[in-house]
């Protein structure tokens, strides 16, 4: 049995509390998301100098979104984070993400583009990550307006969000239709066939749980689509001009080895890539911050190494 004494006080009663609490795939899609809706784990609200709500048009389903520019953002050609949040692509929205997201902006001095992309089973695989798509197109069509550098583009992206933002970054590099510096990955979800020594160990006993994963798998993708890296980025082969990359996992996290695996892939394949687990932490722990504080200082040692990095200050 794994220890969790080492956990942060307040991960270990989150973890504690989820071991014996209803798993989503029990309770079902509406009920996940009522009380996702009532959740108040979020960071406090922060002010921002500016919050606009916008609609990313082009070819595709139209995708609602929410513009952040912090008051240290320059007023013209500040770099651009595309935030895609977690949620096992079934729950999320704009204002489950809103605090996470301003103090984002504040902290990194950059504009924060938050995407709603449409949630699963309702769309599965590829409308969501289409939905990304088109707003990372729409956001370098409008980067005059929006008052942004298309050359400085993170993608930043947590658990769900984080499989979406790798695999935005692999879409790029086989459609090559934004200039992606810097991709973000907190405790993704890149492999689908749960295979790894951390779901045997942790699987069982941390969020999420080993059948609540494999339902929200089945939610977002059928068994055909495992076989698209831009599905299941673990099966990726191709890294051709691939962005630099950090990605964190958490030690208390059934996903922490699949993040680790793809570190050591992009690597090998000669990508400029950062991996850290933050050991005493669980996974999706960012939207935690306001209950556990040592997830929203791990978020922003992560976004600040980021955007110090070498990538993007060579931009």
């Amino acid at each position: 049995m794994t220890d969790l004494s080492n956990a942060f006080p307040m991960a270990r009663i989150v973890l504690e509390r989820a071991q014996s609490a209803p798993k989503m795939n029990e309770i079902g899609l509406q009920a996940s998301r009522e009380a996702a809706r009532k959740r108040t784990t979020t960071p406090p609200f922060e002010d921002v100098a500016s919050l606009v709500d916008a609609t990313a048009t082009g070819p595709g389903t139209a995708v609602p979104l929410r513009v952040y520019r912090p008051a240290s953002a320059s007023s013209a050609g500040a770099p651009v984070i595309m935030f895609f949040h977690a949620g096992g692509w079934i729950l999320g929205d704009l204002d489950h993400s809103d605090n996470l997201c301003r103090h984002l902006a504040n902290v990194s001095a950059a504009v924060v583009v938050s995407v709603d992309y449409r949630l699963s089973p309702e769309t599965k695989f590829p409308g969501p990550l289409d939905d990304c798509e088109n707003a990372l197109r729409w956001v370098v069509a409008q980067h005059l307006t929006l008052g942004i550098d298309p050359d400085r583009i993170i993608l930043l992206g947590e658990s769900s969000g984080g499989n979406l933002a790798a695999a935005l970054a692999l879409r790029n590099v086989r459609l090559k239709f934004a200039n992606i510096r810097h991709i973000l990955l907190l405790t993704p979800a890149l492999d689908a066939s749960m295979g790894t020594p951390s779901w045997s160990e942790l699987g069982e006993i941390c969020i999420p749980a080993r059948q609540q994963m494999a339902w929200m798998w089945d939610c977002y993708t059928v068994s055909a689509d495992l076989a698209d890296p831009e599905a299941n980025p673990a099966v990726a082969q191709n890294f051709s001009n691939h962005p630099a990359a950090t990605i964190v996992s958490a030690g208390f996290d059934p996903l922490k080895d699949e993040a680790r695996l793809y570190a050591e892939k992009l690597g090998a394949e000669g990508v400029e890539v950062a991996y850290r687990c933050e050991e005493r932490l669980l996974h999706a722990f960012s939207n935690m911050g306001g209950l556990v504080p040592e997830g929203l200082e791990a978020f922003d040692r992560a976004v600040r190494d980021v955007m110090g990095s070498p990538a993007l200050a060579a931009a």
